[in-house]
């Protein structure tokens, strides 16, 4: 499950990764996960006997650290490389 602003591309990611989605919830990005919306995706979990689930350290970050859930939390993380960073720094001081 994902709250972006492309949910469409953390499917593509996850499913290129090599898992085997049997489901996938997007929300609306910058979402606010509530009690219906947990409800939700522990249905969905139970509905399709996921063995786990997948959501992003963004929407790890919006309410469901102390959750808990009936299988295995997976949140992926984002690393950004510069492969010439002095380079990608002299862009940004002439982009200023």
């Amino acid at each position: 499950f994902s709250g972006l602003a492309n949910n469409e591309a953390f499917i593509r990611t996850v499913s290129e990764a090599g898992c085997e989605l049997v489901h996938s919830l997007s929300f609306d990005d910058h979402h606010r996960y509530e009690g219906a919306d947990i409800n939700k995706i522990v249905q969905a979990v139970t509905k399709k006997k996921a063995d786990l689930l997948v959501t992003t350290a963004k929407d790890y970050a919006r309410n469901l650290e102390s959750q808990q859930w009936p299988v295995d939390l997976i949140v992926l993380t984002l690393e950004v490389v510069f492969v010439d960073k002095p380079a990608f720094g002299e862009y940004i001081r002439q982009s200023l």
